[in-house]
């Protein structure tokens, strides 16, 4: 399982790292997202529609590579 590991150069291990550090931070910013839902409704006085609504749409656009758009 790991001789990919063990034959791979250098340049693809950093690869797969690095690839593999972005899938974990894009996963990160969903579940913090999740996990702070509630006390962002209560705090903010919104309903749980617009929450959704709005977690929608940043946590499931498409990511351009380095793009700041909001």
């Amino acid at each position: 399982m790991l001789r990919f590991w063990t034959t791979a150069t250098s340049e693809a291990r950093r690869a797969l790292v690095a690839a593999s550090g972005g899938w974990l931070l894009n996963a990160f910013d969903v579940m913090l997202y999740a996990l702070v839902l509630s006390e962002l409704i209560a705090a903010f006085g919104k309903s749980l529609g617009l929450a959704g609504q709005i977690g929608r749409s940043r946590c499931s656009r498409p990511r351009s590579g380095g793009s700041s758009s909001a």
